[in-house]
């Protein structure tokens, strides 16, 4: 029995990604999503109708709030964190944030999009140019750290929050689960508005760009095991640091043990 052989349909998925991704002066970033339902949009701006009077104003309340809250709250957790370290813990956290999550890894984008192997979803990456987004939203391609005291005076001061294009920024290095998945991050536009609207406009999102470009993932999942199996992604906590999930996955371990020690005995 020969070794088995990416089909083509997953070889052609991989040359597609690799035509937009390599050969530029940037490395690429990808996001992983498991349904076509899902847009690029913060968990800050989610389940909110954001063309509604007023709803920019009512949203930056929100988010000083909840920066607010957990800043004070949280501070025996937190030590002197502030600004975009401080929105980086929170997202970490689960608590609804204007960033979206990205990586440097196409394969850790590619499990993230298929963990359920539910392929009637529509799972999907999405490939960002990082240098061109910040080239097209303030006209300097630097993907650098945003000051953490800028950020914090946006948080005390009134009104809407005046960010009003999108960008990539640099995630600092304060968890060991951004470290594990090469995390980066976008800042959104107040205004809520998907990122992929923002870029393409009333373009398909299928549509050539320089900047942002959507691959379906092919119903392959055979091919995918080996692909992630060959990248080092072969359980959830070399993503997800931490012991809660170091004991979900010896949990799944101990049923695969006990399936393959009684098929043994039943061999």
């Amino acid at each position: 029995m020969g070794l088995p052989r990416f089909s083509d349909e997953f070889l052609e998925f991989l040359h597609a990604v690799s035509e937009f991704s390599l050969g530029r002066d940037s490395q690429m970033w990808y996001r992983g999503q498991a349904s076509r339902d899902y847009r690029l949009i913060p968990s800050l701006f989610r389940g909110i109708d954001m063309n509604t009077p007023h709803s920019v104003e009512i949203v930056s309340r929100l988010e000083r709030s909840l920066y607010f809250k957990f800043k004070d709250q949280g501070y025996q957790y937190i030590e002197q964190a502030s600004g975009l370290e401080l929105l980086a813990i929170m997202q970490h956290h689960h608590v609804p944030t204007r960033l979206l999550d990205w990586t440097h890894s196409f394969a850790v984008a590619l499990y993230f999009a298929t963990e359920s192997l539910n392929f009637e979803r529509g799972p999907h990456i999405w490939v960002l140019d990082p240098q061109e987004l910040n080239f097209n939203a303030q006209g300097k391609r630097l993907v650098g750290h945003v000051n953490p005291g800028d950020y914090d005076n946006l948080m005390k001061a009134e009104g809407a929050i005046p960010i009003w294009n999108t960008i990539a920024i640099q995630s600092p290095l304060n968890n060991d689960r951004i470290v594990a998945q090469q995390g980066v991050f976008t800042l959104h536009a107040t205004r809520g508005t998907p990122l992929e609207e923002e870029v393409f406009g009333s373009q398909n999102e299928h549509s050539p760009n320089s900047i942002l470009r959507k691959f379906d993932v092919p119903n392959c999942p055979i091919d995918i095991g080996m692909f992630l199996a060959l990248n080092g992604l072969t359980n959830k906590f070399l993503l997800f640091r931490g012991l809660d999930h170091l004991a979900s996955e010896l949990v799944n371990y101990k049923n695969t043990f006990i399936i393959r020690e009684m098929a043994k005995l039943n061999g």
